[in-house]
Order: C-alpha cells, then sequence, then structure tokens
C-alpha cells in the first residue's frame, strides 16, 4: 500500500511566523502613534473651542418683517421723486431704507451718541441703558473727544478720570462737577447708588456721526422675503441683543 508523506519545512515555517510577529508589532506600533496624534487633536480642538467662546463676544440678530406700500412709504419719508417702475420689484424700497436717509433719523431718534462700556477681566460689557452714570455735554462744545474711551473709575466719593490707555494722572470729581479733559468740558451724573461700583472701571466714547453711519451701514441687512407679497426682512446684528431689538424697531416704525 503506497503511502503519501508530507514534508514540513521547520525552518521555513519559524521564520514566517518570525514575520507574522514583526509585522504585528509594527501595527501596533503605527497604532500607538495615530492614537497620540489622535489625542494632541483633539486637546488642541477643545482647547481652541473654548478660547473661542470665552476670548469672543456673543453676536446677536434681531428680525422684522416688513410689508411694504411704495407710494405710501416714499411719502412718509418724502420721498417724492422715487418713481417705481415695476410694482414687484423691491429694491427701491430695500435702498430707501438702507438710504443715510433711514439712518440719519434713526440716530436722531434713539440716544446712540454716547456709548458706556465697563471693563471685564476678559472682554469689555456694553451697557446699553444699564450704565450707573450718564455723561452730559453742552451742543456748542467745540473740542468734543470724538471716537475715544473715556475712563471713569468710581471712588468711595465721586469719581476720577482720564483717557483710556494713556499715562495721564486720573483727576477726581464729585458727580455733578464740570471735567475738563483736553479742552473737551463735560458733566458726569450718577445713575445708581455709587457703593456698590466703589473702584469699578468704566469708559464711555462719544460717537461720531460718521461712526455711527458706519455703524448701522455695516449691522443693518434688508432682504426680499415674498417678493409677490411685498415682505422684505430688516435685521440688525449686534453683540447687545436689547440694542439690536431696538434698532430693528426703529427701522420698520
Amino acid at each position: 500500500m503506497d503511502k503519501d508523506f508530507q514534508f514540513i519545512d521547520n525552518d521555513e515555517t519559524d521564520e514566517d511566523d518570525g514575520s507574522a510577529s514583526v509585522d504585528l508589532f509594527k501595527l501596533l506600533g503605527v497604532v500607538k502613534q495615530s492614537i497620540i496624534w489622535l489625542i494632541i487633536i483633539i486637546i488642541f480642538g477643545i482647547g481652541a473651542a473654548y478660547l473661542t467662546l470665552r476670548y469672543t463676544k456673543e453676536l446677536y440678530e434681531s428680525s422684522s418683517v416688513l410689508k411694504l406700500n411704495v407710494k405710501k412709504e416714499a411719502g412718509d419719508l418724502g420721498l417724492n421723486f422715487m418713481k417705481v417702475e415695476n410694482g414687484n420689484n423691491l429694491s427701491g424700497e430695500i435702498e430707501m431704507i438702507k438710504s443715510p436717509i433711514i439712518q440719519n433719523d434713526v440716530i436722531k431718534k434713539m440716544d446712540l451718541e454716547i456709548s458706556y462700556y465697563s471693563y471685564g477681566q476678559v472682554l469689555d460689557d456694553e451697557r446699553y441703558k444699564s450704565s450707573p452714570f450718564k455723561i452730559f455735554f453742552n451742543e456748542t462744545e467745540t473740542n468734543v473727544l470724538y471716537d475715544k474711551p473715556i475712563q471713569i473709575n468710581f471712588l468711595e466719593t465721586g469719581f476720577s478720570c482720564r483717557l483710556h490707555n494713556t499715562e495721564d494722572i486720573p483727576k477726581k470729581y464729585n458727580f455733578g462737577d464740570t471735567v475738563q479733559l483736553k479742552g473737551f468740558h463735560f458733566l458726569v451724573q450718577s445713575n445708581a447708588n455709587t457703593d456698590q461700583f466703589e473702584d469699578a472701571q468704566f469708559y464711555f466714547i462719544v460717537n461720531s456721526f460718521g461712526a455711527l453711519q458706519s455703524y448701522l451701514r455695516q449691522n443693518l441687512d434688508v432682504k426680499v422675503l415674498n417678493n409677490a407679497a411685498r415682505t422684505i426682512q430688516v435685521s440688525f446684528k449686534d453683540h447687545h441683543r436689547v440694542k439690536a431689538r431696538d434698532i430693528v424697531n426703529m427701522v420698520d416704525t
């Protein structure tokens, strides 16, 4: 009876096992390196997200929907020279709302001339309608320091004042005193119990007319919602949600 025999080369088998072992070690090394990089990427992503949230102010958007009557709206604004060739074309109305005429009207009717801020550890906060003090100056004042932060520090009695980020020695005043700063004369009136704001730091900015126009132009958006229904959306973006809402309400009234 014939018998078939199968011979196994032990040396060859050992070499194959060795190669398999080496490949396995290489694979584990690659996995370990990938895990390290994956952990680094995750940590970097979490850190970037944290820094973004901590050092970036929240941006709010308020919007309103308007249904326009071209002739009525133009007449109310004194724009009798505007003629609409196509009754369904709202581009003229959009340009009208975004025009300097509307911007100037908003500036005149709203209290935007002076902006008030409080210093924060990371980000400054606008105190829109919540400032503990208010600034007054004569309309005939010729030396107004426009668009420059002026620092107000509450003291145990009164306050001190100087230009923001300067080495000038701050002068001390009582509330109700007339402040003279670089030729600019103004009065600081307290709106609250100053004891709770002792050692608190604030600043205000007298906004120039050009700065206010630029601010409104950059943050106001008007677009068509439904051309046939003659509806448009007016929206405004700002870091203070109440301020954004008030400006939208002023624009659409």
